[in-house]
């Protein structure tokens, strides 16, 4: 191998190390920046909008008590659009839920909400109105609404969960990232100094061998020798002088 490829050598192989590191050091943070992205754009309006349907669901609550106690139509009219924003919500959810869990409570939210609507209400000349409840069938359609809050619960703590473990995954890639990078950095560092020392010693070993024999021949020696096995431009100078 020429000098010149054993002194590129020397100096190429850290940095392509640090070039490896630095393509792995992107990827990892162009992965924690779509993590982020995804909580921020789809995770954390998932989570507002399951807090906003449990509000629903409360204020579902209310005005259907209300009605039970003094019937007035206006409370049964506020039920039915408070159900429409509930109906609403949950079509919201069903396009930004991402995990099996967040799924499978919404799944459950919908069909507890589904059996409390029919069961609470009626279809009366093309409008959905309240219908008039037994004192049994009153406990009944509590326990359905109770159930839908409780799904609903469920829901929002299973997104929050999916965006903790979100956060964590992407803070493990940043803390291995920089594991690695703090790792790279001295070792490539070493290993330059290193293949450094090495070629620069094989140099300057041939140049004493050569700087030696040629005092000698100034001296008048001239059966001086540079023993030297190389196919370098060393060794070519070397033969030279032999």
């Amino acid at each position: 191998m020429r000098l010149v490829a054993k002194i590129l050598a020397a100096s190429l192989l850290p940095l392509l190390i640090l070039i490896e590191v630095a393509g792995w050091s992107l990827n990892a943070a162009n992965h924690i920046v779509r993590t982020n992205r995804t909580i921020v754009s789809e995770t954390l309006p998932a989570l507002h909008e399951a807090g906003v349907a449990g509000e629903i669901m409360s204020a579902l609550l209310r005005s259907h008590a209300r009605w039970t106690l003094l019937h007035d139509p206006a409370y049964s009219t506020l039920w039915t659009t408070r159900a429409d924003d509930l109906e609403a919500s949950l079509s919201i959810l069903a396009t930004s839920t991402r995990s099996p869990s967040e799924r499978y409570f919404l799944r459950k939210s919908q069909r507890a909400f589904a059996r409390y609507r029919a069961f609470a209400s009626q279809t009366a000349d093309a409008t959905t109105v309240l219908r008039t409840l037994s004192e049994g069938e009153i406990r009944s359609a509590r326990r359905l609404a109770e159930h839908v809050g409780r799904s609903l619960h469920r829901l929002g703590a299973a997104i929050d969960e999916q965006a903790k473990r979100a956060q964590q995954h992407a803070a493990d890639v940043e803390a291995r990232t920089w594991r690695t990078v703090l790792i790279a950095l001295p070792l490539s560092a070493l290993l330059a100094v290193a293949l450094s020392f090495v070629v620069t010693v094989r140099i300057t070993r041939v140049l004493r061998r050569l700087a030696t024999a040629s005092a000698q021949v100034a001296n008048g020696a001239f059966g001086a020798y540079v023993a030297v096995n190389r196919s370098d431009e060393l060794g070519d100078l070397a033969r030279a002088f032999n």
